[in-house]
């Protein structure tokens, strides 16, 4: 049996997602752990979920996972996922490896912080729900800058931008603040083509991602 670790967050608390590959049963499996303040309680656990009884808590397709960590509004690196299929493809066993980095580990911004200003408002960093940064305009109108894709694996310090043409100008301000960078990396999402930002403040002893609803 493999197991492949990320520490992330889930509602605002420290969670690990465990997803792995088991030998004699030929199946993937996974459990979402979620650290309160007084104990550890199961987010998901496959041995649990209906859908798999009757394979023993395992599927035959990893996506089924990742599916199950997307409606829960969490990612993992691409890496642990083409592991675990690394893992079924040789049919290995007794691996352990954790894939989370030292920039996912970083502290989070525990309230909104300003970070700049343009013509339309003072720009803030905050973060969504599922604790990925944010970034949004407060002032003459109240508007988001970024949008939350929790399929698309970001670094923690980076954002989705989606910017309508016809927003040039409000591009170029954000882009001038110094707070912000186009790291040139482009997702095409339906229709729409986000452009993917790092955000280059450094928050200190803030500990990254207000709770403040985007």
């Amino acid at each position: 049996m493999s197991r492949h670790s990320h520490q992330t967050q889930y509602q605002g608390l420290p969670a690990q997602i465990v997803l792995g590959y088991d030998r004699p049963l030929n199946g993937f499996f996974m459990a979402i752990y979620q650290n309160r303040p007084i104990e550890t309680i199961s987010v998901y656990a496959s041995s649990r979920d209906p859908a798999l009884q009757a394979s023993f808590g395992m599927s035959e397709s990893i996506e089924y996972f990742v599916a199950k960590i997307d409606d829960l509004g969490l990612s993992v690196p691409s890496s642990l996922v083409a592991d675990v299929l690394q893992d079924a493809a040789t049919k290995s066993g007794n691996l352990v490896k954790d894939h989370t980095t030292l920039s996912t580990m970083r502290p989070r911004i525990t309230r909104p912080i300003k970070i700049g200003v343009v013509d339309d408002g003072s720009v803030y960093a905050a973060c969504y729900p599922n604790g990925r940064l944010a970034v949004y305009l407060s002032g003459g109108r109240d508007d988001r800058v970024t949008i939350n894709v929790p399929s698309i694996d970001l670094p923690e310090d980076e954002v989705l931008v989606k910017m309508a043409p016809e927003n040039g100008k409000l591009r170029e301000q954000l882009l001038r603040i110094g707070a912000l960078k186009d790291t040139g990396l482009r997702h095409q999402v339906g229709f729409d083509t986000l452009e993917q930002w790092q955000v280059l403040m450094d928050f200190g002893g803030q500990q990254q991602v207000s709770t403040r609803p985007i």
